[in-house]
């Protein structure tokens, strides 16, 4: 509340409290004038007694309260980001946003990509209108990389790599399907998965 909201208040009580003493008490035989100035006497100082407790109520109200508030400093608190893969069909239209952590693997199929990922630890999947070499770039920073033309795989969720005769295979975190590896990517995967 601003100082000059308390002074037009405390003015219209007392001219309002004045008017309604000097009314009331003002004899027929009495000059108005002289029971309005001796009313507004009155009323002002009663008046200014209960403003002064109030305003000073209030303020040592105010005070504690601050004292109360531990104040924050912005710089100081860590931002926390939950950062989410977002896929995006061919348009750049977002198809669907999950934690990396969730996130299998990518399967071509035409002109479309597969997402395998977990929700409520079940494997589900979502279709969405791309290719991976469109995607491919985009994952890597979520530590995602191409194993072969129709794969690209989380390497936070690979379970095992199995050798095939001549050829490797990876099995993912809770997915029984085995996802080939091409030679060309081998070495990649393999130096990938030993680092991390």
């Amino acid at each position: 509340m601003k100082v000059y909201h308390v002074l037009v208040g405390f003015g219209f009580d007392v001219l309002l409290g004045t008017l309604i003493l000097s009314s009331l008490y003002a004899t027929p035989s009495d000059f108005f004038l002289l029971e309005f100035l001796e009313s507004l006497r009155i009323i002002f100082l009663s008046l200014s007694l209960w403003y002064f407790f109030g305003l000073t109520i209030l303020t040592l109200y105010n005070v504690s309260k601050e004292k109360n508030v531990i104040p924050v400093v912005q710089e100081n608190i860590p931002v926390i980001q939950y950062e989410c893969i977002n896929v995006c069909d061919e348009n750049d239209q977002l198809r669907l946003s999950i934690k990396p952590k969730n996130l299998l693997y990518f399967e071509s199929c035409d002109n479309y990509i597969v997402v395998y990922y977990y929700k409520d630890n079940i494997i589900k999947k979502e279709l969405v209108r791309n290719s991976l070499k469109n995607i491919e770039q985009e994952m890597q920073k979520y530590n995602c990389i191409r194993c072969h033309r129709s794969y690209i795989i989380n390497l936070q969720n690979v379970f095992s790599i199995k050798k095939n005769g001549r050829s490797y295979e990876i099995n993912m975190g809770g997915s029984n399907t085995p996802i080939p590896i091409s030679r060309g990517y081998i070495d990649t995967v393999k130096e990938l998965l030993i680092q991390k």
